[in-house]
Parts: C-alpha cells; structure tokens; sequence
C-alpha cells in the first residue's frame, strides 16, 4: 500500500466517523424533552435519561 493510498484510506476513515457523529447528533436533538422538577430529560431508547445530572457531587447542600 503507498503512502497516497494509507492517506486517503485515513482519510476516508475520518470522514466517515465525521459524518456518524454528525447524523447522532442530529437524531439526539429530534428526541422530545420532558421537564421535570429535578431537571430537563430526554426520551431516548433507554427510557428518560437527564440532559444534565440533577446532582452535582461539589454542591452538598441538605
């Protein structure tokens, strides 16, 4: 394999992980949002999950 081959192979390769990233993120941002006392979730495959987590672990306040 020459080097010109191995570049665009690379290349190629990046592409197209480039592009999966970029189909993901746009399906992510067609799920509907639900409000929720704690938070805003999003309904995915997986069931509700937070955009955020409700809990931050430096913020103890009881």
């Amino acid at each position: 394999m020459t080097e010109r081959e191995r570049l665009s192979t690379t290349l190629g390769i990046l592409l197209a992980g480039l592009l999966q990233a970029e189909e993901e993120e746009a399906e992510s941002q067609r799920r509907p949002r639900i409000r929720s006392e704690s938070g805003v979730f999003r309904v995915g495959e997986e069931g509700l999950g937070p955009l955020d987590p409700p809990f931050d672990p430096g913020d103890a306040r009881l």
